[in-house]
């Protein structure tokens, strides 16, 4: 309760002076974590309960994105962004990897890193983008058909590394597919006879109405995790079932604001976890593979957009708001690192260039796009 109270208080002065300064509130969020961690000053120690109990906010982050995204619309996009897929991944994939075994790493720990690098912030692009601006729908569509898609290789990715993939034969494979329609199908059998049903029944009491969406969507991660996916998939499953019912806008715009706390401890957490005196040896490299991605990524994927024949508009701001690397290298590179695939210069490269490109890709779109936390009236939308 004491280091919690560390977080809140110091977060919310440091917020202050971040706004004082026109600059995005993400910005304080890490700071904070950095200052106030193990590697600084030392104000908070337990990092890892909080780790755990801020990824709540990851998960309920991504069932509102569900709960606004309408499925019959989602669906067709895939066939379409499938090509943004491969071509955001693979020219990702191939800049770090090539970077990474010019700087000197050896070739095998080259192409992990440059495996967690390849795939964007799903956090970041949905948590910077207005879900109720009339403009931003097909765009926000876009971003979930590309994100959704890089989430599931990336467990897939995890899934190797912890070995549950075993030797890659046909029938394993095939067994983690097989994983995968259950649990959609569970969540939409479930929403329409089970949730849907409860819902209409206890519609006028706000409290038992918020809990078992709260329990909906806790439940479907908790099953997709037991299953060996991310609970993150899952929530975005139990969202995309209820999105479906009539009031899933009415819920999503109720829960925003119990996400949005739990999402400060996220960005606290994850400033926290920085080793900054184990990473300054990979303070030059880290650096300069962040400025390339954050150069290079926004126009290859604003071209792949244009390719499919997206507007401008939607292509520039789509390219910006997938612009960086996400939250994903962080878990992938834990990982390596544990079955020793990667070295701990390589683990915190990959860690110190995805702490950058999230802060400065923050830092760009709130500048620039509409944002539930732009720092400017004409820019803030929720």
């Amino acid at each position: 309760m004491a280091e919690l109270s560390t977080v809140v208080v110091s977060c919310a002065v440091l917020s202050w002076f971040t706004l004082l300064a026109k600059q995005p509130l993400i910005l304080a969020y890490v700071l904070c974590g950095i200052l106030a961690g193990p590697s600084v000053l030392g104000m908070v120690h337990n990092v890892d309960n909080l780790g755990d109990l801020s990824s709540i906010g990851i998960t309920l982050l991504l069932f509102l994105a569900g709960l606004v995204t309408q499925p019959k619309k989602l669906l067709p996009i895939f066939r379409k962004t499938l090509w943004v897929n491969l071509g955001a991944s693979g020219f990702s994939f191939a800049l770090v990897s090539i970077f990474a075994f010019a700087w000197g790493l050896p070739s095998h720990e080259a192409l992990i890193v440059g495996v967690s690098l390849m795939f964007s912030s799903t956090l970041l692009a949905v948590k910077l983008l207005p879900t109720t601006a009339l403009h931003q729908q097909r765009m926000g569509m876009l971003l979930m058909a590309v994100l959704v898609v890089e989430d599931v290789v990336a467990v897939f990715v995890i899934m190797f590394l912890q070995g549950t993939l075993g030797d890659l034969r046909p029938l394993t494979l095939g067994l983690v597919f097989v994983k995968g329609l259950a649990i959609l199908a569970i969540a939409f059998l479930l929403e329409q006879f089970l949730i849907r049903k409860v819902i209409f029944k206890f519609q006028r009491f706000e409290e038992t109405l918020y809990l078992t969406a709260l329990a909906w969507c806790l439940g479907i991660a908790k099953l997709s995790a037991m299953l060996g996916f991310s609970a993150e998939i899952g929530a975005f499953l139990a969202g995309l079932a209820m999105a479906r019912s009539p009031i899933a806008l009415y819920i999503a715009d109720r829960l925003r604001h119990f996400r949005d706390f739990f999402l400060v401890l996220f960005f606290f957490v994850l400033g926290a976890r920085a080793d900054i005196m184990g990473m300054r040896h990979m303070l030059l490299p880290a650096m300069l593979l962040a400025v390339l991605i954050l150069a290079l990524k926004p126009l290859v994927i604003r071209q792949m957009f244009r390719w499919i024949g997206e507007p401008e508009k939607i292509a520039h701001q789509s390219g910006y708001r997938m612009g960086q690397t996400g939250e994903f290298a962080m878990i992938i590179s834990v990982f390596a690192l544990g079955t020793q695939m990667i070295s701990a210069e390589s683990y915190n490269l990959v860690q110190l260039t995805t702490l950058t490109t999230l802060l400065i890709s923050s830092i760009i779109i709130v500048k620039r796009f509409p944002t539930p936390l732009g720092t400017e009236e004409e820019l803030k939308r929720d």
